[in-house]
This record gives structure tokens, sequence and C-alpha cells, in this order.
């Protein structure tokens, strides 16, 4: 998530007499409590966020709530003359990992019977450096290898962070036999070429 620290002069944290960060799959906003007043002083913003496409353009624009309506948008380029090193740097270590990575099954084990606690579980992972309108699907199989439920992904586009929910619901709706069962969630990369990774939940009540 974004670092909160926006820093002013020495480094005075904007955000600790009051203001929020609020986070979106597309956009950080930073609302402050207060208009900034600092005279000539430089206003630094460092934003810490995941990266998942290679050639990811950032924009961004300032609002005010007085002038409703009037955004200014930020150029690139030196902020003042008399610093030289304005400028914006993404280390990113894209071309080292996997397409699909970082499975996660909260909680392993599901308990289906209605009393509201570990009734449902989520899969929860990454993709990245994947462009296009395809969407990963998570397919629960049991230990004969028949295939159970199939959940596709809400996103619309393949990059990102994903989370799928199951209930311990066949396609009937059913809820499935207590045992050991296995999620594989799968992408298609082109005509030929899909990733998958897998992982084991445990159903019982």
């Amino acid at each position: 998530g974004p670092a909160r620290q926006i820093e002013l002069g020495g480094g005075a944290d904007l955000l600790a007499g009051g203001g929020t960060i609020e986070t979106s799959s597309e956009a950080v906003d930073l609302v402050l409590s207060s208009p900034i007043r600092s005279g000539n002083s430089t206003l630094e913003l460092r934003i810490r966020t995941r990266l998942f496409l290679a050639g990811t353009t950032f924009k961004a624009k300032l609002l005010s709530r007085d002038r409703p309506g009037v955004v200014q948008e930020v150029s690139a380029g030196d902020a003042v003359s008399h610093i030289a090193s304005q400028r914006m740097v993404v280390i990113t270590d894209l071309d080292r990992g996997r397409l699909l990575q970082n499975l996660r099954v909260d909680p392993v084990v599901v308990t289906p019977n209605g009393d509201g606690i570990n009734d449902e579980t989520t899969f929860s992972f990454s993709i990245f450096q994947l462009r296009g309108t395809q969407r990963p699907i998570a397919e629960l199989f049991d230990l004969t290898g028949r295939r159970v439920r199939q959940l596709p992904a809400t996103a619309t586009q393949p990059s990102g962070s994903h989370r799928i929910v199951w209930d311990g619901r066949d396609e009937a709706g059913q809820i499935v036999a207590p045992g050991v069962y296995l999620v594989r969630v799968e992408v298609e990369i082109d005509a030929r070429r899909r990733a998958s990774v897998t992982h084991l939940v445990h159903v019982a009540y």
C-alpha cells in the first residue's frame, strides 16, 4: 500500500494533524484536512505500490475543495529550477518472477455449516506482465480428479491482485462432502499456453 509520509521541508508528516489515504485498484487519493501553506518550500510526495505491468503510466492531479471542478494536472519535469534531481524513479523486479504468484488460501479449512464461522474461503493471488481481457479462474477438484466447482475472477483485466471466494458448494449448489480438495488457479497466456498454481483446501463439518 502507499507509504504514509508526505514530506515538507525537514520531513514533517502532513497527515499527522488529520487527513486520510484512500486507495482503489487504479488510484491513491491523499485527502488533507487543511490547505498546505508552505510559502516557497518544496513538497515531496512518495508513494510505494506494487507494479504488475512494465510500461505502466503514472499520472497525478491536484484538486481543492474551495474550487470544485478545477483540476491541476501534474506535468513531467523539474518542480523547481534550483533542484535538478526532480525525477521519477521506478525500481522493479518484474522480469525475475513468475507470471502467476502468491496463491494464498484463507482459511485453509472450510466449515460450510451456516454458523458464520469459516463458511467461506478466499483464494488470493497476483498476476504480473499479462495484458488482454482473459480472466483467471479457480477450479476445485476432489482427490479422484473430479472437478466440483469452477469460479471465474471478476476483474476486467488479468494483471493485478485477485480474490476469489468459495462457499464450499459444487456447481449444483450443494455442499461438498468433507475431505481434502485441490484448488487450481489458472490463466490463459495465449492460444497454446496457460499458467497455473495449486493449493490444498480442507472441508470439514
